[in-house]
């Protein structure tokens, strides 16, 4: 998953180190794609520097936040001009922005060994990288950009629907037991349990308090009826609550 849009005093100062980086070695990153297509990156010994002031500085690494701008790198410096600190982020933010209402790409790679990204970028990939809505989706194949935003629509409306479900299902499990009341035993159930016990308590014969008590409760698949149902006084229909398990 991306992270949030990062702050602007952290990114101003990443980018800053970053410019710095490419005034003294010509390019932003030094960037290699090794063999299994992963990507490695370093630093002048300037921007080194200036890294471990940013590490000492914020409560961030240098390395999570700068990893973020990079991602977008295509697309900030894309028509060659030379650009501010501010310039650099405010690009930054129109590409989340972006990649808020639909699906961006934000990276290519290949076996090639090239490190011209530019290159990477118009090539045919092996996989690429793309940004929607604060999820990064990989895509393998050669797949057209149209065809590869189907791809990530598709999923990110099938996890939608998932989750709607889910909310739905558990909603109405809290909305049932909120609601839930114990069926009233029917007057005629009432009258023959209260015929059979004698009108008094099942367990001391009380006449006093008395209420009826079922034997194996609704809660447990108990039934509504006389065979299940008992006259207790108040005292011992307590007591069973309290020794039930």
């Amino acid at each position: 998953m991306l992270t949030k849009p990062i702050d602007e005093a952290q990114a101003i100062a990443i980018i800053e180190v970053l410019l710095a980086a490419t005034k003294t070695t010509g390019a932003f990153f030094d960037i290699t794609i090794t063999g299994n297509q992963g990507v490695s990156y370093r630093y002048s010994s300037l921007s080194k520097a200036l890294q471990d002031s940013f590490d000492r500085t914020y409560d961030t690494l240098f390395e999570d936040v700068a990893s973020e701008i990079w991602k977008w790198y295509a697309y900030i410096f894309a028509d060659g001009k030379v650009l501010s600190s501010k310039d650099v982020f405010s690009r930054y933010i129109k590409c989340i922005a972006f990649s808020n209402s639909r699906p961006m790409r934000i990276a290519k790679f290949h076996d090639s060994g090239s490190n011209d990204y530019f290159v990477m970028l118009l090539r045919t990939p092996k996989w690429a990288e793309w940004a929607y809505r604060g999820f990064v989706y990989v895509i393998e194949g050669n797949h057209s950009d149209d065809e590869a935003r189907l791809l990530i629509l598709e999923d990110f409306d099938r996890e939608r629907q998932k989750f709607e479900r889910l909310k739905a299902k558990f909603d109405d499990k809290h909305a049932n037991e909120a609601t839930y009341e114990r069926p009233r035993i029917p007057e005629n159930v009432r009258i023959e349990v209260w015929r059979r016990d004698g009108g008094k308590c099942a367990r001391c014969g009380s006449r006093e308090r008395l209420e009826y008590d079922h034997i194996v409760p609704i809660s447990m698949g108990g039934s509504n009826t006389a065979r299940n149902i008992e006259l207790l006084c108040e005292k011992h229909n307590r007591s069973k609550s309290n020794n039930v398990v």
